[in-house]
């Protein structure tokens, strides 16, 4: 955990993927900030990874550099 916390201060961008029914969806997102091990990031309430997001919370957060 610490290894990817590390990463995850000095690579401000990573691949956040979504579902979409049943088909992935992955977009690169700015991690906005960090407290301890939450993470946070930034989208507009209108946009469909929002919604994504309400309908399926799974979610899986990647860097090929881990």
């Amino acid at each position: 955990m610490e290894r990817a916390l590390d990463f995850l201060r000095k690579h401000v961008e990573v691949a956040f993927a979504t579902c979409e029914g049943n088909r992935p969806k992955i977009r690169v997102f700015l991690t906005m900030k960090m407290e301890g091990t939450d993470l946070y990031f930034a989208t507009s309430p209108v946009k469909v990874v929002n919604k994504q997001l309400q309908y399926n919370p799974h979610r899986e957060l990647e860097s090929s550099h881990l």
